[in-house]
């Protein structure tokens, strides 16, 4: 039988809101943030594990959350 060990993670969260008001430019102004957040974290070794989109009066909001294993 193999030795079970407790894995520890770090989660991180990156939250981006979008104002539905706002111009096109603006819009992908901030999607472009979020491809820039997310492609750090991957190349640091997280993983995504979660995307909610959350829709509110005048804006959206999309929470990401990732992972990565800690090195014991």
């Amino acid at each position: 039988m193999a030795n079970s060990q407790d894995e520890t993670f770090d989660i991180v969260t990156v939250s981006t809101t979008i104002g539905t008001r706002v111009s096109t430019f603006r819009k992908s102004e901030q999607l472009a943030g979020r491809a820039v957040d997310l492609a750090m974290y991957g190349n640091l070794g997280y993983q995504l594990l979660s995307t909610l989109k959350v829709e509110g009066d005048g804006s959206i909001t999309i929470l990401d959350t990732l992972q990565h294993r800690k090195s014991q």
